[in-house]
């Protein structure tokens, strides 16, 4: 019996033929060569194509070629492979991601209109990726830009998590982190309001700083900041979204999750070209 091989660890992007697909890859560069892993792009066709990735008829071919040239022209020593699948797209990316360390897609599909709006295949395989899940908009800041990677965390230990996480990425793409304190604002009169008191938010605050220690003393080069935004990180995001890159949040919380990348979050995230990097639930950093 011939035994079926699993393909080995890689950061996975899903790959359509959409500039949004692009920078994706174009963002999982780095995050390859850093893990020393291959860069992954898998191309999901409904239907069989013949021929598929030697003829240029084949749109599946002409995707993964442009993202080839693309990849190449930044110049980086990365090691690129290219599956083209046929299939329902989102259930093959999260098969094609079962061993990969990161599953990254564009925000916005080819068929895609609104810029505001994640597309449904990236809704689709947020909650159910067994690896982080990146969600790319926006074009890289430039070099030496201040943009900034943003992890709002309480006392969980996926909070943990999430925190060594924004702190990897802040770290691979030279950026400030900022770390939001994290408590359930309520809405009033139409504004989100805090649910702790000043007394209360101190005491967080103060426990707060003593969890970034040991991450400042292990990083002393890693700008970090300790914030508390009274109306959460939405509300952070639309007064400071134009300095964000990154947005790292914990699979864990699916309410969370909704509000970033549901219809609220999307607008403020499309306004601010914040990309969003969910968490594994079991992480594999």
């Amino acid at each position: 019996m011939n035994e079926v091989r699993m393909p080995g660890p890689a950061v996975v992007v899903g790959i359509d033929g959409s500039r949004s697909a692009v920078r994706a890859a174009l963002w999982a560069v780095d995050e390859a060569m850093h893990r020393e892993l291959p860069l992954r792009l898998v191309h999901v066709t409904p239907q069989p194509e013949f021929p598929e990735f030697s003829d240029e008829r084949s749109p599946a071919g002409t995707a993964v070629r442009h993202a080839f040239r693309q990849i190449g022209a930044t110049g980086k020593p990365v090691k690129v492979e290219a599956e083209i699948r046929h299939g329902r797209v989102a259930d093959l990316l999260l098969e094609a991601a079962r061993n990969a360390v990161m599953l990254c897609v564009g925000a916005i599909g080819i068929s895609g209109s609104d810029t505001r709006k994640v597309g449904s295949t990236a809704s689709e395989i947020l909650g159910s990726a067994r690896c982080p899940v990146a969600v790319i908009r926006g074009d890289h800041p430039p070099p030496g830009a201040a943009s900034a990677v943003v992890v709002e965390i309480d006392e969980t230990h996926e909070s943990a998590a999430c925190l060594e996480l924004a702190a990897h990425e802040a770290r691979l793409r030279a950026a400030p982190l900022r770390v939001l304190l994290r408590h359930r604002p309520i809405a009033h009169s139409g504004q989100r309001i805090a649910t702790l008191t000043r007394v209360d938010r101190g005491v967080a605050a103060v426990h707060l700083e003593r969890r970034l220690a040991p991450l400042r003393m292990r990083h002393p080069d890693l700008d970090i900041r300790a914030l508390d935004p009274v109306g959460g990180t939405l509300d952070y995001l639309e007064r400071h979204g134009h300095a964000v890159q990154l947005v790292v949040v914990g699979a864990g919380d699916a309410a969370h999750v909704r509000e970033l990348v549901g219809p609220n979050g999307c607008g403020v995230l499309g306004r601010t070209h914040c990309s969003v990097l969910i968490t594994a639930r079991q992480r594999l950093l």
